[in-house]
């Protein structure tokens, strides 16, 4: 299961990201995508955050430590999380529920509710 779609404030990214390299860029943009695809947190192993960021050299697994350490928190439950992802996620289920729970055809109801369920 994942979102069909993400929201992009471009202004909002580029104010917090302005100072990365172009590479740093997309381990970034990885890691977010596999976030937002998954609906949940990323794992809190290392090697595997760093297949997904595609890092296979010395400088692309630094890069992934720098984003984590930047951007994400590893939290008691052992998994990195980000805060505005977070939010954008728990924003979208809430407003996907709203509008199954607005629809007047049962079976629709029951197809939203499950395919937005995030232990899917």
């Amino acid at each position: 299961m994942s979102l069909p779609w993400i929201r992009f404030y471009s202004a909002d990214y580029r104010g917090k990201t302005v100072h990365l390299t172009t590479q740093q860029h997309g381990t970034y943009f990885l890691l977010l995508t596999q976030y937002y695809a998954t609906m949940r947190a990323l794992p809190g192993d290392l090697p595997t955050l760093q297949r997904v960021a595609l890092a296979f050299t010395q400088e692309g697994r630094a890069d992934v430590d720098l984003i984590l350490k930047e951007f994400f928190t590893l939290e008691d439950d052992g998994f990195f999380h980000n805060k505005r992802a977070d939010e954008e996620i728990a924003e979208a289920i809430a407003h996907h529920t709203k509008v199954c729970e607005r629809s007047e055809e049962r079976r629709v109801g029951k197809e939203c509710r499950s395919r937005w369920s995030p232990y899917h």
